[in-house]
């Protein structure tokens, strides 16, 4: 019940320095899920994966959009934004659970990818805008990946295993 009260104070006050977004029009949104799908697959090989669907919304030029994420202390994650036709650089700023600024995104790219792990649990606002819109509004979108840990190899496996087995006394064979 406290979270709760918490997230929807954090969400009240972002919004307070953001203004609403339009709702993303299916014709304009291809081309940044594309642009997402193509980063989560590069990310893949680095044992990404996606934590829910992708968010993809019209930003009116000069303005933002706030996207609550849960963020789990020990996890490594991945936020990936990108902008659609008619722009060219996508802006992505991190908020703490506390609503300070903890990162903005220097690059002027139409795709942009922040990650590390957070200093803190709980609900983040990741603020999104197109400084590089050459239109009224562009299609901005958004995907939360996080870091899987690899599986041991077999042998790494079978040596924990056997090591584990010595350490609780168990008789060798």
């Amino acid at each position: 019940m406290r979270q709760a009260a918490f997230f929807g104070t954090v969400l009240g006050m972002l919004a307070a320095f953001v203004a609403p977004s339009i709702r993303a029009q299916p014709a304009r949104t291809a081309n940044v899920e594309q642009k997402l799908q193509q980063e989560t697959q590069h990310l893949a090989a680095s044992r990404f994966e996606r934590v829910g669907d992708s968010t993809i919304e019209m930003v009116r030029r000069g303005e933002s959009t706030i996207v609550p994420v849960q963020f789990e202390m020990g996890t490594v994650y991945a936020v990936v934004a990108a902008c659609g036709e008619g722009c060219d650089h996508v802006e992505v700023a991190l908020f703490n659970p506390s609503q300070n600024l903890l990162h903005r995104s220097p690059e002027r790219s139409d795709i942009v990818i922040i990650m590390g792990p957070p200093q803190e649990s709980g609900v983040h606002g990741i603020a999104l805008s197109a400084p590089g819109c050459r239109e009224a509004a562009c299609a901005v979108g958004l995907v939360l990946l996080k870091q899987v840990s690899q599986p041991p190899s077999p042998a790494e496996a079978r040596r924990s295993g056997s090591s584990r087995r010595r350490s609780c006394g168990a008789p060798s064979e």
